[in-house]
């Protein structure tokens, strides 16, 4: 596949952005796409965006927009690069000390999307200049007077402006979006949608006719007030053609246990108010109700006039603050104050209070007071009772440095904003502060003197022996896709590991195309190679002193000869950077039993969070509880009622399995070796062996006729016949649409084509229809593929090809095999939907048809059979018909039930379960996250730390303490059927019962836990890792085979045990678990045992 990006004008590029077809940009934003969708895409291509300073901030928000894809990105900053400047912006090195900052940083932001033309500015910023931006953000610290002046020019402009600052340990943001900016899109979450299952016409009491609709789901999820379309409805359909309408909910009356009345919500009804309802007919069936979302426009004020009042309607009496319990203690207003007082210094120093300079810093209160006295005269102004002066102080003395922590997460935040220029997603209201105040130290470090380092931020703030032991740490990253890179960034600035210390660093995914829209450490040359070595290779140009030691292997219980007891003990600490809960599960598990520190985070889309896990004082990740699972679509409704193009899209990932990845994998299987092959078939069901006859049974005959574009193409037509003319005449034949069912609740007779179930239509072959030459193009080359033959990608040549065969469909017989298994289906879900108990249905097998199979495949002369191509699913390349076949026939399968298409860039989402991701908010939570890194290496109180839940969409941001372990009660255990009592009480995950009394037999193990365990006895015992649920150990073996291993068993040594069943292991202690019965024989739950058998 061509990876090479062609250079193009935004015009030109806005076009590529097509969710019909496959482009190189689809592919590379894919799940960028699916996060902002196309529209803002194609906008963001004509967007140009000036970035002023090129410090942290500066670079930060420079590479998440470069990414992002817009026309421009003009970078600004004259000054030149400093020693410290190399601590947050990643492009510096000590080669370019000196150089101006633009210049520094400009190739290597020119090397994340080629896409993008990417400039340096140097000299004045005049009125046309800032006019020719849609977007301006300033991240450098400029005189007050003139963030006035380039904000009325945009303001007045209509483009965005964005303030970002940052001092030591405090930020500031401002946003505005012009007079009156419309927002379209408040929230970015897919539109709801809901089936119709029936309209209702009631009366009020003086007999004026509503309309109750219900729909099918349990829950239609819609707010009172919310906008709604309805469409696809017959019999009334007026209700098609009414604009969108405020949706109105519907409650009954009930009577409580005491007898009194009281409201309560129906949630699957909404109501229908309208005067012309008696002129409407009645209600037949069908039928769609779609959110519709309402352009809200926002008055956004210039800066100056929210210096004094920047309060906002949203704002609650509260200056914003991302930390919740500070805000409502007034630490914004505080903030605000503090950053006014900045501005005011400057005005009459012309520049930042000196670093850990006390006049300086008595200046600042000083102005901060005058301000807060001012503000008392004028009423619209914000007031403020008394100055927190320590903070105002603080933010003086730090003034002039700044943290990669704070400038990733403004950068990630800044780079969103920008995008949210187009309507999409709700932008900042104006003003917020926020500030890490905790990590200071009452008086400034002794020993906190610049030394001339990369790393002289952190040291004016911390102090050098705090770098020296940031330096000296042990830390394990676990992947590095895009949460990686940026810790990678992140670790890299802050020099964690990297003099007497190390930084572990496994992933064992290769990089990919669509990886490089965010995962900004790559480049198109990675694409292919390591992820963990080539972002590895990037972090030490980054920081050449880094001591990285790289993995290219998964984390779990198949490496723990690799990472085993003596490498987790060694770490300070783990940060997970993976997308998939078994993995952190499991890397949690490590850090709850080795007592470990664990940086978690996560995001989807525009959302994040981080949890700081800490040993003793948190809840573990696993302990958390799991978001609910996606319902899955029952079985029935994706083989014969779907109603949802999500059900089609399903239905044909499905199909793709079925068609060419399990008969070629049972084929090649077959040919490799028939004897195990039969053995197999003779083990599987009757059903499951037909199919996997049949399928390889139709592949040996191709092969005996001979592949060929004729024999392909015939495959090909055979399936768009069975699957969407003959499925579907088949289903009318068992349902006809007069077809009537039994109400569940009334028991009246109405039709069974109503409601999700939708009357369907089938297919009259047309090579003419665009669909179904999809179909056959993508389905045939597929076959063409399977067969090693050279595929057809001439359309027009495909085209003439296929109608030289004059291909026929055979007439069309009822199948008895498929009506029986159908209508069994449908009482089977009818059945479940009621709650009743279904009836295990026994299908009828064709055993001659069995026997017939077997014996042609046993006569095949395998001596002249090829292995045939199996198609493994890969959803990004463009060039293997997957993701196209899988459109075709999705769309042929909505086709036939009246059901909207689906656009090529939808299939490969869902199909190919694409998570929506994109570099701001990944940029955004690392940032946040190593934030916290700083409070372990400080050993900070947890009720320091902070976790965090964050929509950049809605601008929703929460930093709240951490929540302490569970701790273990007593409870009825359902499985045990008896109260369980735990030893010692309000025990938790972190504890554990360490017995290291060196290397005991398993009777003596038996016998000693008494008096290691408050007296507590053990009935059996097993291996907690691995699992395999035989027993080490039982008080009362009952079968043969039990008495056998107590008895061989309990003389052996625990680690000989272990040996036997699992093999040589360098592990020096072994998790158990059992059945635990305290000291007067109640069942008891005890911590983790923990048996530590060598040193």
């Amino acid at each position: 596949m061509n990876t090479t990006p062609v250079q193009s004008n935004s015009e030109d590029r806005a076009e590529l952005f097509d969710e019909t077809k496959a482009t190189g940009l689809m592919d590379l934003y894919s799940r960028q796409i699916g996060t902002f969708g196309v529209e803002t895409m194609k906008n963001l291509t004509k967007l140009r965006v000036l970035i002023i300073g090129c410090k942290g901030v500066g670079v930060e928000t420079a590479k998440n927009v470069i990414l992002a894809g817009p026309a421009a990105v003009v970078i600004h900053d004259d000054n030149p690069v400093e020693i410290f400047d190399l601590g947050t912006n990643f492009n510096f090195s000590e080669t370019t000390l000196g150089n101006k900052r633009s210049l520094a940083s400009l190739d290597k932001l020119k090397e994340l999307n080629p896409y993008v033309d990417v400039s340096a500015h140097s000299g004045d910023l005049s009125e046309n200049f800032i006019k020719s931006f849609g977007a301006v953000v300033v991240t450098d610290h400029l005189p007050l007077e003139q963030l006035i002046y380039i904000d009325e020019i945009c303001h007045k402009e209509k483009s965005v402006f964005l303030l970002a600052l940052t001092n030591g340990v405090v930020a500031t943001i401002f946003t505005d979006f012009g007079p009156e900016h419309a927002v379209n899109d408040p929230d970015g979450e897919p539109t709801r949608t809901n089936v119709i299952d029936d309209i209702s016409v009631l009366k009020e009491e003086d007999g004026k006719p509503y309309l109750v609709v219900t729909v099918t789901a349990a829950r239609h999820g819609l707010d009172e007030d919310t906008l709604i379309a309805i469409s696809d409805v017959e019999g009334i359909t007026e209700l098609n053609k009414l604009p969108p309408f405020k949706v109105k909910r519907v409650y009954k009356t009930i009577k409580d246990n005491k007898g009194k009345s009281r409201e309560v919500l129906v949630l699957n009804k909404i109501r229908i108010d309208h005067e012309d309802i008696p002129k409407w007919g009645q209600y037949k069936g069908q039928g769609m109700i779609s959110e519709v979302k309402a352009t809200k426009k926002i008055a956004y004020k210039p800066l100056k006039e929210t210096l004094q009042s920047p309060l906002t309607e949203t704002d609650m009496g509260f200056v914003k603050h991302p930390n919740e319990e500070k805000m409502y203690m007034g630490r914004g207003v505080q903030l605000h104050f503090a950053r006014l007082a900045l501005w005011e210094f400057d005005k009459h120093n012309n520049r930042l209070p000196k670093l850990h300079d006390k006049d300086d810093a008595e200046k600042l209160v000083e102005y901060a007071r005058q301000i807060v006295d001012a503000h008392k005269e004028i009423e619209s102004a914000i007031k403020n009772e008394k100055l927190d002066e320590t903070l105002v102080r603080n933010v003086a003395l730090y003034a002039r440095t700044e943290l990669c922590g704070i400038t990733a997460f403004l950068g990630g935040v800044i780079a969103q904003e920008i995008i949210k220029k187009f309507g999409k997603y709700t932008p900042i209201c104006q003003w917020i502060h926020l500030d890490y105040d905790e990590l200071l130290s009452e008086t400034v470090p002794a020993d906190a003197t610049p030394i001339g380092s990369r790393h002289d931020n952190q040291i004016a703030i911390f102090g050098k022996a705090f770098q020296e032991k940031l330096e000296k740490q042990s830390w394990f990253m676990v992947g590095c896709g895009a949460l990686g890179c940026e810790y990678l960034k992140g670790f890299s600035l802050m020099g964690l590991g990297s003099n007497g210390g190390v930084l572990y660093v496994t992933d064992m995914d290769t990089i990919e195309v669509s990886n490089l829209s965010r995962q900004f450490l790559f480049r198109r040359d990675d694409v292919g190679l390591q992820k963990s070595k080539r972002a590895t290779v990037a972090a030490l140009r980054m920081n050449p002193k880094m001591n990285i030691v790289t993995f290219e292997i998964p984390v779990g219980p198949d490496t723990e000869n690799k990472f085993n007891d003596r490498f987790w003990s060694s770490l300070d600490g783990v940060c997970n950077a993976l997308d998939n809960i078994k993995a952190r599960e499991y890397t949690d598990s490590k850090c709850v039993f080795y007592e470990k520190p664990l940086l978690e985070s996560g995001t989807l889309g525009t959302k994040a969070n981080s949890e700081m896990v800490v040993p003793h004082k948190t809840k573990s990740y696993a302990e958390h509880e799991a978001g609910g699972e996606e319902e899955a679509i029952p079985m029935c409704t994706l083989r014969n009622f779907p109603h949802l193009i999500e059900h089609c899209i399903e239905w044909a990932r499905a199909q793709f399995t079925d068609v060419f990845e399990t008969p070629a994998a049972s084929y090649n299987k077959f040919i490799k070796n028939p004897k195990e092959f039969f053995v197999d078939i003779k083990k599987q069901k009757e059903g499951e062996a037909l199919d996997v006859l049949e399928n390889v049974t139709k592949i040996v005959k191709t092969i005996e006729k001979g592949p060929s574009f004729e024999t392909c193409s015939n495959l090909a037509f055979s399936l768009f016949i069975t699957q969407f003319r003959d499925r579907i005449l088949n289903l009318i034949y068992a349902f006809p649409e007069d077809s009537m069912k039994e109400d569940k609740d009334t028991g009246a007779k109405v039709p069974f084509w109503c409601g999700a179930k939708r009357f369907p239509k089938a297919a009259e072959y047309d090579i003419n229809d665009p669909f179904q030459f999809e179909f056959l193009y993508n389905c045939t080359n597929l076959y063409l593929t399977m067969f090693k033959l050279p595929v057809v990608r001439n359309r027009e040549e495909f085209k003439k090809q296929i109608a030289s065969l004059n291909l026929t469909a055979p007439k069309w017989e009822p199948d008895r095999k498929f009506l029986q298994k159908v209508q069994n289906e449908v009482k089977d879900q009818e059945a479940k939907s009621e709650g009743r108990e279904t009836t295990p249905v026994v299908e009828e097998t064709d055993e001659e048809k069995l026997t017939s199979l077997t014996k042609f495949l046993q006569e095949f002369d395998i001596s002249r059979a090829l292995p045939v191509d199996k198609a493994d699913f890969e959803k990004d390349d463009d060039s293997n018909f997957h993701i196209d076949f899988i459109t075709g026939c999705s769309n042929m399968r909505a086709l036939n039930y009246t059901i909207p298409t689906a656009t090529r860039h939808k299939c490969k989402m869902i199909a190919g379960k694409i998570i929506p991701a994109v570099a701001t908010t990944t940029a955004m939570i690392t940032g946040v996250v190593e934030m916290e890194l700083y409070k372990f290496v400080l050993q900070l109180p947890v009720s320091k730390f902070c976790n965090s839940n964050i929509n950049l969409a809605v601008s929703d941001f929460k930093l709240f303490e951490p929540i302490g372990p569970k701790k273990a009660k007593e409870s009825f255990d359902p499985l045990e059927n008896e109260v369980v009592v735990p030893v010692p009480d309000g025990w938790t995950i972190w504890d554990k019962i360490v017995i290291d009394k060196g290397d005991l037999t398993v009777g003596e193990f038996v016998e000693m836990f008494p008096q290691i365990h408050h007296g507590c006895t053990i009935s059996s015992l097993f291996f907690k890792q691995p699992v395999d649920g035989t027993p080490i150990w039982l008080d009362f073996p009952i079968t043969t085979q039990q008495k056998e291993l107590v008895a061989t068993n309990t003389s052996k040594k625990i680690s000989q045990v272990y040996t036997e069943r699992w093999g040589e292991s360098d592990k020096a202690q072994i998790q158990l678990y059992g059945s635990i019965q305290t000291s007067d024989g109640k069942t008891a739950s005890v911590p983790p045992i923990q048996f530590v058998f060598r040193k």
